[in-house]
């Protein structure tokens, strides 16, 4: 019994200490885990007057998708709205639906998720849409971003 307690403790010790990490995500990687927004698969961005982006992807392989709208400079007002448009053999659905998009005002940067509005759809097309407003003092750039998750 003395002789099994030596390697006992030792592999109680081994277990203890933390593992290290031989090799680690670059930093575009950590950026998006950070932000838990997922990869980016699509990118728009606009710096004339008027600044209008739209961000658009078409997916057959997605899990979770989500959207993010950025300023340069941070925090100009922008117009944005979201439109997702899903197909399951000859059945399609919009969300939200035709006539019903409505653009909101709000402070960059910001960021959200789109509804998904067929169960389990063979395809989906997200696009996402950012405008700095015609009456804002201040002009500036604005990105509209896509991001895939899993």
């Amino acid at each position: 019994m003395l002789k099994k307690l030596p390697a006992a403790l030792a592999v109680t010790i081994a277990l203890a200490v933390p593992a290290v990490s031989l090799g680690g995500p670059d930093a575009a990687q950590r950026e998006a885990a950070r932000g838990g927004l997922g990869k980016l698969v699509a990118k728009d961005s606009a710096k004339q007057h008027p600044e209008a982006a739209v961000a658009r992807i078409e997916l057959s392989d997605f899990q979770k998708v989500s959207w993010a709208i950025a300023t340069k400079p941070s925090g100009l007002p922008v117009e944005w709205a979201y439109v997702v448009r899903c197909e399951k053999g000859w059945l399609f659905d919009y969300y939200p639906g035709p006539g019903d998009v409505k653009t909101t005002k709000r402070k960059a940067p910001f960021s959200g998720g789109f509804k998904i509005p067929l169960s389990d759809p063979d395809s989906c097309n997200f696009q996402v849409a950012g405008l700095i407003p015609g009456e804002s003092e201040k002009r500036g750039r604005v990105i509209t971003r896509i991001y895939r998750k899993g």
